[in-house]
C-alpha cells in the first residue's frame, strides 16, 4: 500500500466479522479479523418441509424494458417483498428465479437478504452469509435455490439485494461508435431485467446510497408524484414454501 500523507488509520470490514481499525504505523502484510457473533435468546430451528408453495412477483416478459448491468464502480440492486399475513402459511424461502443476461460463461453474483427497516429502506442482515448465484451465458431464467439455508420470510418485509462481482471471471468489454469514433466499454455481467412498474419497491446503491429505480433519469427521485409506470422493477419470482 503506498503512503499517502495525512493517512494515519485504515479500516477493515467484512460482512459477518467485527469492522478492525489499524495504525498505517502498524500495518502488517496480513489483517485478521474476528468472526462477529451475536447473542441469540431461545430459539426454535424448524426446517422446511417444502409440500405447499406460493411463488410472489409474477411478471410478464412482454413487460420488459431493460437491464443493469455493472461498470468499473461496484453497484447493488435490491426489490422489496412487503409481507402478508397470508405467508405465515408457506413461512420459508425456497428458490428466487431472475431474467438474465450473462456475456461470459458462468458468470457469478451474490444475493444477500435483510428485514425493512422502520423507514421502508434496508435494514438489518436477515441471514449474515452470502449466497452466491450463477447466470449461464446468452439470456436465460437463472434460478437460485435457498431450501439448505432454511430462511423465512420476515414480518417486516424482506429485501432480496443482487450484488455483481467486480472479478476478472465476469468481465466484458464491448466496442460502439460515438461521433464516429469507436470506443470500447468495459462492464461486468451478468444483466438483470427489469419490468415496467408503478411501484418504487426496487432501489438502486449507487454514490453511496439507495436510490428509486426509475425509468427516466430526469425524474427527481425526492418528488412524490409520478408518471404511471416510470419505475422499474426487478424481474424477479421468489417462491415460499412451508
Amino acid at each position: 500500500l503506498p503512503k499517502q500523507k495525512g493517512l494515519k488509520n485504515l479500516v477493515f470490514s467484512a460482512v459477518g466479522y467485527e469492522t478492525k481499525t489499524v495504525s498505517t504505523e502498524n500495518l502488517a502484510s496480513v489483517i485478521y479479523l474476528q468472526k462477529q457473533v451475536t447473542e441469540l435468546g431461545e430459539i426454535e430451528i424448524i426446517g422446511s418441509k417444502g409440500s405447499r408453495k406460493k411463488v410472489l412477483g409474477r411478471y410478464s416478459r412482454r413487460n420488459v424494458t431493460y437491464g443493469y448491468s455493472c461498470g468499473k464502480t461496484p453497484l447493488m440492486i435490491a426489490r422489496l417483498f412487503p409481507f402478508e399475513k397470508k405467508y405465515k402459511k408457506t413461512p420459508f424461502l425456497s428458490k428466487i428465479n431472475l431474467l438474465t443476461h450473462s456475456i461470459v460463461n458462468r458468470s457469478k453474483f451474490i444475493v444477500r437478504f435483510y428485514r425493512k427497516n422502520k423507514d421502508g429502506g434496508i435494514g438489518e442482515f436477515l441471514y449474515d452469509e452470502p449466497v452466491y448465484g450463477i447466470a449461464e451465458k446468452k439470456k436465460r431464467l437463472t434460478t437460485v435455490d435457498l431450501k439448505e439455508y432454511n430462511i423465512q420470510f420476515p414480518k417486516e418485509g424482506l429485501y432480496i439485494v443482487l450484488e455483481w462481482l467486480i472479478i476478472e471471471g465476469n468481465k466484458y468489454e464491448q466496442e460502439y461508435k460515438r461521433n464516429g469514433v469507436v470506443r470500447v466499454a468495459e462492464g461486468y455481467t451478468p444483466i438483470f431485467s427489469l419490468v415496467r412498474s408503478n411501484s418504487s419497491n426496487t432501489r438502486i446503491y449507487t454514490e453511496g446510497k439507495w436510490q428509486p429505480a426509475l425509468l427516466n433519469n430526469d425524474i427527481n427521485p425526492s418528488e412524490k408524484k409520478y408518471r404511471k409506470g416510470r419505475f422499474s422493477q426487478l424481474a424477479m419470482e421468489l417462491t415460499l414454501s412451508n
